[in-house]
């Protein structure tokens, strides 16, 4: 019996383990996925709203929706931490309504964007 038991543990021991390995990787795919995309809603207010810009970074599509249509699909790259330089988009049309944007590159950046009568820069 001991010998039976002994060579069960060993037979669904590697199993145990592919499975803790497949689902770290799964976990570690789905919060990378979960870190590195954005939405934020705005209830335009301004002119303008201003985006940071790093050429270190690489292109990701945003996405621009009003009354859940798209309006617009650019590819940027969206400063997380320090803006080289800043561009924005003339939302003046839009006062009164929401505009959602969706980043499908790292929030960090999309979260420093803002509303501003004012071009930044």
């Amino acid at each position: 019996m001991f010998i039976t038991r002994k060579f069960l543990l060993k037979e669904t021991t590697p199993m145990k383990t592919s499975g803790k390995i497949a689902l770290t990787l799964c976990t570690f795919l789905l919060s990378h996925l979960l870190l590195t995309a954005g939405e934020v809603s705005l209830l335009i207010k301004k002119r303008y709203v201003n985006f940071p810009i790093s050429h270190a970074q690489e292109r990701k599509r945003m996405t621009f929706q009003v009354d859940g249509e798209p309006d617009l699909s650019i590819v940027i790259r969206l400063a997380p931490d320090e803006a080289a330089y800043w561009v924005f988009k003339d939302v003046s049309a839009l006062k009164g309504k929401t505009l959602k944007i969706t980043y499908e590159g790292n929030d960090k950046g999309l979260s420093k964007g803002y509303q501003s009568d004012e071009i930044e820069g």
